[in-house]
């Protein structure tokens, strides 16, 4: 019996990881630690094949074993013997079976940056002190006449796939509208061709690279003292992020997503930074009288499509009032884990392991249309346009085979009235948004640097164009600093 529950154990502890890394990719402990403190909503869908994939796979390798070896008696001589042979060493098997599940996880989980990590816990480090501009003590000026900005977070947008170095791995330009963006309009990159930002620890999933690209910093959670991060008394509460700038100058501003405003504690983040409106799926409910069930991939969701849709009549209704705006939209159609195509909208033109494409293909389309219908508006010549993926891709098997292909975030910055000092051959992460969009925006930031970032209009060079790798800025990042307790934790 206990050979059976460690066999149980072991393989749902190897298959829950599988499955987590097939459906996420690779996964931060630090976003273990953030979902420990901010739950997930409860997707039946996604349940469902967790279960499917673990628990019943699990169930089902018992009941062969029980079958196979674990009866009284058997029709054949010779496999009886095997069986009590095989039961007479069942607990060191078992043991044997546990070890290869351990090994395997091993492989799958980055156990040495956790071990890292813990040990940082009490080295404490000047990196904030020597790097850090405090935003909330940084004047921000904006012109008279304030300009509007629209920014899109593309869903693991990749400039990877934009770039001519890496089409002959991928066969074809499955974006070629938004590498027409990307050509027509600004965008950085860190070489001569479209590129983008490098993906540094604390930037890699969606609210991380929401956090990072708005407040300059990182989401990092410690492994030692993590449960005091309590969103409900306030998400990050002494940052100040692009929307506390924004709501400060007097833009009425406005956050979009198909999914509930709860999801990831996207709404504690934004009630914590500024007067912000948030429309999420209990309002498109509400507005377009949908069940929870409407979709057929995940409950609760109100897809990419409608979403853009609503987003131009949420626009004209700005553009109507008489304040400037700012409209932030997270699509969703590309999230890993449950990645949807629009049939009724877009063909299916690839198949098998390129299948991935036909989502990427689909989004390129639809953001881009929507794109090109903002720059028809009147409002037009008075917003600036930003789409930013908010992190990598989170399917690594799409690169199995080309590892030497160097993955950056996408960046596209459009109608901006900052004249551009060098665009290509920057090197930069997702903490250089937050002031280049301030200063795409016509804004003016004394000292061109906000948080950890540094505006990409400027001269002035990022902290990966000076002394820090990714792998040096990352080590710096997770040891322990009272500035970024005071941001994280509050007073």
């Amino acid at each position: 019996m206990l050979a059976l529950l460690i066999i149980f154990a072991a393989s749902m502890l190897g298959l829950s990881v599988q499955w987590i890394h097939r459906k996420f990719g690779e996964i931060t402990y630090e976003q273990i630690l953030f979902h420990l403190n901010i739950s997930l909503d409860a997707e039946t869908r996604l349940m469902k094949s967790f279960l499917e994939n673990t628990l019943m796979v699990s169930v089902i390798i018992l009941l062969v074993l029980y079958i196979v070896f674990g009866l009284k008696e058997y029709r054949w001589q010779t496999w009886q013997k095997i069986a009590e042979k095989v039961r007479l060493f069942a607990l060191k098997l078992a043991f044997v079976y546990l070890i290869v599940a351990l090994c395997f996880v091993g492989y799958r989980v980055d156990f040495a940056e956790i071990i890292e990590d813990y040990h940082a816990r009490d080295v404490f480090s000047d990196f904030y002190e020597e790097n850090w501009i405090d935003p909330k003590r940084t004047e921000v000026v904006f012109a008279p006449e304030k300009r509007n900005l629209i920014l899109i977070f593309a869903e693991s947008f990749e400039a990877t796939w934009l770039n001519n170095k890496n089409k002959k791995f991928f066969g074809d330009m499955f974006m070629p509208e938004m590498n027409k963006l990307a050509r027509e309009n600004i965008n950085f990159s860190d070489d001569d061709d479209v590129g983008g930002m490098i993906s540094v620890d604390g930037t890699q999933w969606t609210q991380a690279g929401l956090v990072a690209q708005t407040c300059g910093i990182p989401l990092h959670l410690p492994i030692v003292n993590h449960n005091k991060f309590l969103p409900k008394h306030g998400y990050l509460p002494e940052a100040w992020c692009l929307t506390d700038v924004l709501d400060q100058a007097g833009y009425n501003v406005v956050f979009m997503t198909g999914m509930d405003k709860t999801y990831a504690g996207v709404d504690k983040f934004f009630e914590s930074h500024g007067d912000i409106q948030i429309l999420g799926w209990n309002y498109f409910k509400k507005k377009y009288k949908l069940h929870d069930d409407v979709d057929p991939v995940r409950r609760k969701i109100l897809r990419d499509d409608q979403l853009l849709t609503d987003a131009r009549s949420q626009l004209q209704s700005l553009a109507e009032q008489n304040k400037p705006f700012a409209l932030i939209l997270m699509t969703m159609d590309t999230h890993g884990g449950n990645e949807y195509l629009d049939e009724k909208n877009c063909r299916v033109r690839y198949e098998g392991s390129d299948y991935y494409k036909n989502v990427y293909k689909c989004a390129d389309e639809k953001i881009s249309s929507f794109v090109r219908w903002i720059q028809k508006q009147s409002f037009y010549d008075d917003t600036t346009v930003v789409v930013v993926g908010d992190h990598l891709v989170m399917n690594d098997g799409i690169y199995e085979g080309g590892e030497d292909i160097q993955r950056r975030v996408m960046n596209l910055f459009i109608n901006t009235k900052k004249p551009v000092l060098r665009a290509k051959h920057r090197r930069f992460s997702s903490f250089d948004i937050y002031p280049t969009i301030v200063e795409a925006m016509g804004g003016h930031i004394r000292g061109r640097r906000l948080g950890l970032g540094v505006s990409l209009f400027a001269s002035v060079p990022t902290l990966l164009e000076r002394d820090y790798t990714p792998e040096i800025l990352e080590d710096e990042m997770s040891k322990r600093s009272r500035i970024y307790d005071r941001l994280l934790f509050g007073k």
